[in-house]
């Protein structure tokens, strides 16, 4: 189960994640096969930190998404970051970039 920001709980569903990797990868040249590999690795993941209370954050599924983007496309990680921190100005995208490169403007 994963509980929601407004404390709802819901099926943990990999077709949402799925979706969210597929609208951030639109247009990178990221094969289906690295796709499906990214995946793997977050379900696997996220029934580790399961565990046995069944149960994870979003916030917990949204970063472990964000660990497994980066090393594959950090365009990608920034895309997705976008949506899941729910950016609503250039400063906070200018922040993320910042904070991945290592550069403090």
């Amino acid at each position: 189960m994963v509980i929601k920001k407004d404390g709802r709980h819901q099926p943990f569903d990999i077709g949402k994640v799925e979706r969210g990797i597929r609208q951030c990868t639109e247009k990178l040249c990221i094969p289906q096969s690295e796709i499906d590999a990214i995946l793997r690795r977050i379900e696997d993941s996220i029934y580790d930190l399961a565990g046995a209370k069944n149960t994870v954050t979003s916030k917990e599924v949204g970063e472990e998404t964000l660990r497994q983007l980066y090393p594959v496309s950090p365009v990608a990680y920034v895309r997705f970051a976008s949506v899941y921190r729910a950016f609503d100005d250039l400063d906070q995208f200018i922040d993320e970039i910042e904070s991945l490169t290592g550069h403090q403007g």
